[in-house]
């Protein structure tokens, strides 16, 4: 138990500082390069961070228990608007036109993704590929925005991709230091008998945020609203369209009474998020009520 818990404390060390190293890295890239935040934390931080999601989704289809990554994905979609802009609201932001577009677009597009799971009762590679369709969608609109503005600013190319390897390298760190946060917690878990259901409902469903988590709070922490922005927008999207679209290509995949009630809970929080967008100011009471929709998510999943 001590080594889990010295384990722990230097994980959380590592993924604490390494935050701070992306926001750092990212707001150099977006000054030397002239790219909108927003669309670095799209582009380089959201997609990044789901490698891991992609890699264990992938390898599930090979095996052909795609279902897993299947659900994985939409519970971490559920974390993203509750638990991750819950963490954001503490800090008290308000949300742009631009902003609020870019959330309704994502939202709506991964409600219908889920409504079509719900209706379908599986996922099949005609599914995969309109998935894919999706994300080329919004990459292509972050992309298009992001270099109009580099565009109109200087751009050091060298300079630029060398600051995007510090980015990536760092992120690969904050990944990791979250796999070992969430390894050494099962094991502590573990050691104190506590039930595998609850252990499944709470910490491996938040150790898949746990990067998204903590990089949107060092930005926020920082005052750099457009980054966590852009990473939690680009979590959403690319969780739901590219790495569903992957395993949905890879292999047929049907879905049971498990992935269905937790696409359903997403359609509905989804909906509860969007109507909490059109009141603009995000503050700790709205950070509040998240939080206590995403404990309403894991009371729900340890019940099911």
């Amino acid at each position: 138990m001590l080594v889990d818990l010295a384990i722990l404390a230097v994980s959380i060390a590592f993924l604490v500082k390494f935050s701070d190293t992306v926001i750092i890295n990212a707001e150099k890239l977006a000054k030397i390069s002239g790219i909108d935040q927003a669309a670095i934390g799209f582009i380089f931080i959201a997609v990044s961070t789901s490698l891991p999601e992609l890699t264990i989704g992938a390898i599930s289809s090979l095996k052909g228990e795609g279902i897993l990554s299947v659900g994985n994905v939409m519970g971490a979609n559920i974390a993203n608007l509750t638990l991750v802009f819950g963490a954001m609201a503490l800090f008290g932001f308000k949300l742009g036109k631009t902003d609020s577009r870019q959330i309704n677009y994502a939202v709506l597009s991964t409600s219908f993704v889920a409504l079509i799971m719900i209706m379908a009762g599986s996922i099949s590679m005609m599914f995969g590929l309109f998935c894919l369709s999706l994300f080329y969608i919004f990459s292509e609109g972050f992309m298009r925005q992001g270099i109009r503005i580099a565009k109109s600013g200087g751009y050091r190319s060298a300079q630029a991709l060398k600051s995007a390897a510090y980015l990536v390298s760092s992120i690969f760190v904050v990944v990791i230091s979250a796999h070992f946060v969430t390894n050494s917690i099962i094991s502590l878990a573990g050691s104190l008998s506590v039930p595998e259901s609850l252990l499944g409902a709470t910490i491996l469903s938040m150790g898949t945020t746990l990067p998204e988590l903590s990089i949107s709070v060092s930005a926020m922490r920082k005052g750099n609203m457009a980054l966590a922005m852009g990473n939690v927008v680009g979590s959403v999207v690319t969780n739901l369209t590219f790495i569903v679209g992957v395993v949905a290509v890879m292999g047929h995949v049907t879905l049971t009474g498990t992935e269905t009630a937790i696409a359903a809970m997403l359609i509905g929080f989804n909906a509860l998020f969007l109507f909490m967008t059109h009141f603009i100011h995000f503050r700790m009471r709205e950070g509040m009520v998240l939080f206590l929709c995403y404990g309403v998510f894991l009371f729900a999943m340890a019940m099911i």
